[in-house]
């Protein structure tokens, strides 16, 4: 396969895409859905589409994937895509179910 050069992306933000794909498709075995070619059509698409919103998409996809988010919420220092996956779906979970301090700021959103 050869390298995708991304159209909508930076390279970075697109290594970014394709880590929080990975991270949100969990098949529990093999994987049914190629990241890398999910992230190349949502790249696609974006390059395509005129939205007034097109430039939220990219920052938070630029947020998700930042230094600070996982350091936030899991305590380890490390771009999101750089994680191991497993240490990913950790600073997801707590997304998705926080608690203590984390649950109070997610009830006031």
């Amino acid at each position: 396969m050869s390298e995708y050069i991304p159209r909508f992306f930076d390279e970075e933000d697109f290594e970014g895409l394709v880590a929080i794909i990975e991270t949100m498709i969990d098949t529990g075995g093999d994987v049914a859905v190629d990241p890398r070619i999910a992230a190349r059509q949502v790249d696609t698409y974006l390059s395509r589409v005129q939205s007034p919103a097109l430039e939220q998409i990219r920052l938070a996809i630029d947020a998700i994937d930042s230094w600070y988010m996982p350091l936030l919420l899991s305590f380890r220092f490390g771009r999101f895509s750089k994680l191991p996956l497993a240490e990913r779906r950790r600073v997801v979970e707590r997304i998705i179910h926080p608690k203590g301090l984390f649950k109070v700021i997610a009830a006031v959103r």
